[in-house]
């Protein structure tokens, strides 16, 4: 992760992170799901698959033998199936799911040790699912979770709508992740002060209409009274515009224009904020100043990666062609709304 954030000590603040590694490794993970394809392929598994394996490398190190082999594939879309499964069950009052330890799960457990896989030999046996401390799942779920539902959104709104400026939003996420560099990310320098149109734009749209945190909750413990802070409201207000439910990346240039040249990022991030944009809720590592908005630049390169390699060749398509084609509503929040979606190549 250093080496793609750009850390080294304190010159992160002038050095641009080398993303090379991790956009090769996204690039060659959707060839391999792609061309196993067969012609037919759930959107889900393309998605999950992309994004599970870079966190794998990112989090654990995990060697291209637990993650590139044949049978890493199978275990990959299992884990991807599982945590979702897991993740609803969990949010169901009516039943009682099972614990981590059953059996029942015993076939995430063992998908778990193979990806995680290192070349180091000190590491070994570091990760075990049945440790409390040593569980995998510590880590993939706050970087994975948060990650792939957001990427999925963005490839949808940029591939399959039917948008009239999609092209122009591909075109954006496609430059940066030729040259991921931060410039390219933020967009053209128009004038002193002012950026045109970038990735970024599409991006935090994603981020806006889709946060991966949709609702906090608290208990206050004076009085064991629950509160929610409804995130997803907030950001699917009129605060955004007369038409807060439609992807429409273009309102972020609205947005700076009526800020104005003389704000930096930090304090554009704070007047979003004062207005209701906070995707990751108030705080969140992947999007302060250390880190260079590192959780956005790897939506846009995994978004970016998947658009690309849905266009290439044969041209991929969702098998429904008529699904969400309504732009005036966004796409559904249900964890399992996209489970029976398919890809089609067209030959």
């Amino acid at each position: 992760m250093q080496t793609a954030i750009g850390v080294d000590g304190q010159s992160w603040r002038v050095k641009d992170g080398d993303w090379s590694t991790l956009r090769e490794l996204a690039q060659s993970s959707a060839d391999q799901i792609l061309s196993r394809a067969t012609g037919r392929l759930r959107i889900v598994d393309l998605v999950r698959v992309v994004t599970l394996k870079v966190s794998l490398r990112l989090l654990f190190n995990a060697s291209d033998a637990a993650i590139t082999s044949e049978a890493s594939m199978e275990h990959l879309i299992l884990i991807g199936q599982k945590i979702n499964d897991l993740w609803i069950a969990s949010k169901d009052n009516t039943t009682t799911p099972p614990e981590w330890n059953s059996k029942s799960n015993s076939d995430i457990h063992a998908a778990l040790i193979a990806v995680c896989k290192t070349d180091n030999p000190d590491q070994a046996d570091e990760l075990d699912p049945l440790k409390p401390e040593a569980n995998p799942m510590n880590w993939l779920l706050p970087a994975y979770e948060t990650m792939w539902r957001v990427v999925l959104a963005c490839v949808i709104e940029l591939r399959f709508r039917n948008a009239e400026k999609a092209d122009i939003w591909c075109k954006e996420l496609d430059e940066y992740i030729s040259d991921p560099s931060r410039e390219t990310y933020k967009g053209p320098a128009v004038t002193p002060g002012v950026r045109g149109f970038g990735a970024n734009d599409v991006i935090k749209e994603t981020l806006r209409l889709y946060p991966p945190t949709r609702h906090v909750y608290r208990r206050f413990t004076e009085n064991g009274e629950d509160v929610k802070a409804d995130i997803e409201s907030c950001h699917r207000s009129s605060s955004f515009g007369s038409d807060p439910l439609r992807f429409r990346p273009e309102r972020w240039l609205e947005i700076r224009a009526y800020l104005g040249s003389e704000k930096n990022d930090k304090d554009i991030k704070i007047v979003e904020e004062e207005h209701g944009f906070m995707p990751f809720a108030v705080f969140c590592p992947a999007g302060q100043g250390p880190t260079q908005g590192f959780g956005l630049k790897m939506i846009a390169l995994l978004a970016g990666v998947i658009c690309r390699k849905l266009g290439q060749s044969a041209t991929w398509v969702l098998e429904d062609k008529e699904a969400y084609k309504d732009l005036t509503k966004p796409l559904p929040s249900d964890r399992a709304a996209f489970d029976t979606l398919y890809l089609i190549e067209r030959t």
